[in-house]
C-alpha cells in the first residue's frame, strides 16, 4: 500500500534513528528534551503532537499543539502551558529514558503533523490525544533509539 502522507524527515543532534540515546537526553544525564529539526513539513500543518514512549514499558512524554516549526527547541521547561511554543501543552515534563541498568529498552518519538489544534484538556493522556487526532493527521514520522 502506498504511503498517503508526504515523508516527514526528523533530525536530532547526535542521534539518528536506531542509535543509542545520547546520555544528556536520559534520566542518567541532563534529562533534557532533544531539539528536533523537521524537514518536508506539510503546507497543511496547523500543529504538531509528539508522543514519546518506552516501547517495552510506558508512555514518557506527550506534547501537543506545537506550531508548525522547522525547529522544535530542546530543553523545554516542565510547564503545562509552553508559552515559548504558542499554544503548546504538555501533561508532564519530559522524562528521559531510564530502564533498569543492564536492560536495553527501545524508545520512540512519534511525530504527528495535524491539520488543526487539538481541543483537549491540559491533563490529556496518550489515548485521549490519539483519539483527538483521528482524521486530522497529515504527516507522521518517528525517531527511535535504544538505552540501557
Amino acid at each position: 500500500m502506498e504511503n498517503i502522507y508526504p515523508e516527514l524527515i526528523i533530525e536530532c543532534d547526535g542521534f539518528t534513528n536506531g542509535d543509542t540515546f545520547p546520555i544528556k537526553y536520559t534520566h542518567r544525564g541532563e534529562e533534557q528534551s532533544p531539539e528536533f529539526h523537521l524537514k518536508n513539513l506539510s503546507v497543511n500543518a496547523k500543529s504538531i503532537t509528539i508522543i514519546f514512549d518506552d516501547l517495552q514499558a510506558m508512555n514518557h512524554w506527550n506534547i501537543w499543539n506545537i506550531p508548525p516549526l522547522d525547529i522544535i527547541p530542546g530543553n523545554l521547561p516542565g510547564d503545562k502551558d509552553l508559552a515559548i511554543l504558542g499554544n503548546a501543552k504538555q501533561r508532564t515534563k519530559y522524562r528521559g529514558p531510564n530502564p533498569p541498568k543492564g536492560v536495553e529498552h527501545k524508545y520512540q518519538f512519534s511525530f504527528f503533523v495535524l491539520d488543526c489544534e487539538l481541543k483537549v484538556g491540559g491533563n490529556a493522556n496518550k489515548q485521549q490525544l490519539i483519539k483527538a487526532m483521528q482524521g486530522h493527521i497529515v504527516q507522521y514520522g518517528f525517531l527511535c533509539g535504544f538505552f540501557e
